[in-house]
C-alpha cells in the first residue's frame, strides 16, 4: 500500500509507537545519556547530557555499559538498551560501567527524571548547556547557521529563539 506514496511515508507499527512518541515529544524519562553501539557491538556512552542524573553521577563519554538493572548488555540491541534505561520519572535504575583505566566495574544507581530534548543547534557550542550556541558562521557578514536535528513539540519555539538571538 505504501509503494504508491512518497519516500517519507511509513507505517509506525504498534510495537514502535512508544519509541516514536519519545522522539517527537521533546522530552523523555531517563538518566540523560546518549548511547551508541561501538564497533565491538558494546553499548557505549557517547555523552552524558549536562545537568542530568548521569552527568551528576560522573558517567563519562566512552564508558561501556555492561549491565542495566543487573541484566547483561551482551548481545543487547541499542533499542533494547534504551527501553531498559528509560522508564517512569522517579524510578531507579543501576548501570554497571566499564571504564578505561579502572580494573573493576562501577555501579551507578540513578534516578530517572524528565530530560528535555533540544532539537535546534547552532554552528559552534559555546558552553556546557544544550542551549549555548554561536549561531554565526560569519558574524560580520551576518551569515548564521541553524540545524534542526529532529522535530519535537518545541522545535518551533527553539527556532524562533535562535532567530531572535541572531537578530539581536
Amino acid at each position: 500500500a505504501f509503494a504508491e506514496l512518497d519516500e517519507f511515508s511509513a507505517v509506525i507499527w504498534p510495537d514502535e509507537l512508544a519509541q516514536f512518541e519519545r522522539t517527537t515529544e521533546g522530552t523523555f524519562k531517563g538518566v540523560g545519556i546518549q548511547i551508541t553501539l561501538s564497533k565491538a557491538l558494546d553499548i557505549q556512552v557517547v555523552t552524558p547530557l549536562e545537568g542530568t542524573p548521569a552527568a551528576r553521577a560522573g558517567i563519562r563519554a566512552g564508558d561501556l555499559i555492561r549491565r542495566v538493572a543487573g541484566d547483561s548488555t551482551l548481545g543487547m540491541s541499542l533499542t533494547q538498551a534504551v527501553e531498559r534505561i528509560t522508564g517512569p520519572a522517579g524510578t531507579k535504575v543501576t548501570l554497571t560501567i566499564e571504564r578505561e583505566g579502572t580494573q573493576d566495574p562501577i555501579d551507578f544507581e540513578l534516578t530517572r527524571t524528565e530530560i528535555p530534548i533540544y532539537s535546534v543547534k547552532g554552528w559552534l557550542r559555546t558552553g556546557a548547556k544544550e542551549t549555548e550556541w554561536d549561531w554565526f558562521i560569519d558574524k560580520p557578514n551576518r551569515i548564521g547557521y541553524v540545524r534542526i536535528s529532529q522535530f519535537t513539540n518545541k522545535t518551533t519555539q527553539e527556532m524562533r529563539a535562535a532567530l531572535n538571538a541572531m537578530q539581536a
